[in-house]
């Protein structure tokens, strides 16, 4: 089957997705072969619908059950944002081995995206950045194939778990510090 490049959001003004139809037409236009599907909905869908071309697949809204076929059989997952506090789906995209690309206004790429590793970062809103990001991102993924091993492993330093153990050895150390204080009350 053709790979493609993933999107999952809500289908809104600050998903900024005008600026990925745009990025992706350069994308195609310098010759790059990976389709773009999109999976959401909302406000702007019969617009984004409209201006769709060649190549851009609008799935509509899908439960959660229903995405990991399409996180399984895509090649990267992407996320132009130009407002978002973290980006779960980001998470979601990862743990299935997809390198990611993100805009520099998702929260969640200082932690999860170490640039040519695991994904690239663009400046929000530069289309020209984007399609670039695209298109180095098939190349990568074509030269070196193994983005995915690096992708899980990274993400999985940001599981519930190893939240679990960071926050425990946080407290097991401020415990350490006030007893070696020789603190017991509160304040």
């Amino acid at each position: 089957p053709q790979r493609y490049c993933l999107t999952v959001a809500r289908l809104a003004p600050e998903k900024n997705l005008d600026v990925l139809l745009q990025a992706f037409e350069g994308y195609r236009t310098e010759g790059g072969g990976w389709e773009l599907v999109i999976a959401g909905s909302g406000p702007e869908q019969q617009r984004l619908e409209a201006k769709a071309g060649d190549g851009i697949h609008l799935l509509g809204w899908k439960q959660a059950s229903e995405l990991l076929p399409y996180y399984a059989l895509a090649a990267c997952f992407v996320l132009p944002s130009s407002s978002e506090p973290w980006g779960l789906v980001v998470n979601e995209a990862m743990a299935c081995g997809l390198p990611v690309v993100v805009s520099d206004q998702v929260g969640c790429g200082p932690d999860l995206v170490i640039p040519g590793e695991t994904g690239l970062i663009f400046p929000c809103g530069d289309v020209s950045g984007l399609t670039e990001a695209m298109a180095r991102l098939r190349t990568q993924a074509t030269d070196s194939g193994g983005f995915a091993q690096r992708v899980r492993e990274r993400v999985g330093q940001h599981s519930v778990d190893a939240v679990v153990d960071g926050v425990m050895s946080a407290v097991r150390g401020c415990a350490k510090a006030r007893a070696s204080r020789g603190g017991t009350g509160t304040r």
